[in-house]
């Protein structure tokens, strides 16, 4: 049985090339008419949807009450960016630039999530947080506070700055010290962001 199929599909290939090199027009006319339909068909019937509806069967019931309810409730679709990097703190920063882009055409985008921090739950934003994180973040802010208020004054980037620098001059081996140690992550981040926001352009970012 194999050697009578092999010998037939050996038998139709001589029979077509031959057929291909004695009479060549029998093969290249019916492919130039095959194309022509094709390409009539195409111009007649296929057409470019980009509807998204047309993705989900239109017998799907779920479907139908998306689409009556989009139509009782019209509402923007949700669009989500996704951003990549060998960083990411310059992926945060992008983020935020965008999203600031963003706010200024609140006729077109609503709702614009983009900084997932605390300022955004509103003020019971801590009603968000466990006990352990709260606890944590209690004693935190108690430790810094004495750091913290010494820089309240400060009005601009400068005028902190100098405030950091005379902090450092007259401060005692004891306590104040240490405070000043303990915060020297924090201070070296916000003076790299500072370099970045005077390098880039635009509004700077927050830290």
């Amino acid at each position: 049985m194999g050697n009578k199929i092999r010998n037939f599909v050996i038998k139709f290939l001589s029979w077509l090339s031959d057929l291909a090199c004695n009479k060549p027009k029998l093969l290249v006319f019916p492919q130039i008419v095959l194309m022509i339909v094709a390409i009539a068909y195409s111009v007649e019937f296929l057409k470019f949807n980009n509807n998204r509806n047309e993705l989900v069967g239109k017998n799907k019931k779920y479907h139908h009450n998306y689409l009556a309810y989009k139509a009782e409730f019209p509402n923007q679709d949700d669009i989500v960016v996704a951003v990549e990097s060998e960083n990411p703190e310059k992926n945060r920063l992008f983020v935020e630039k965008l999203g600031k882009a963003l706010e200024a055409y609140s006729d077109i985008f609503t709702n614009i999530f983009y900084k997932g921090d605390l300022t955004l739950m509103g003020k019971k934003a801590l009603m968000m947080l466990d006990e352990k994180t709260l606890t944590d973040l209690h004693n935190i802010l108690k430790e810094y506070k004495p750091f913290i208020n010494q820089f309240t004054s400060a009005t601009n980037l400068e005028s902190l700055l100098n405030q950091i620098n005379r902090q450092f001059r007259t401060a005692n081996a004891n306590t104040n010290a240490n405070d000043l140690v303990k915060a020297l992550p924090a201070i070296e981040r916000l003076i790299s962001l500072a370099l970045d926001a005077i390098n880039r352009p635009g509004v700077p970012v927050s830290p």
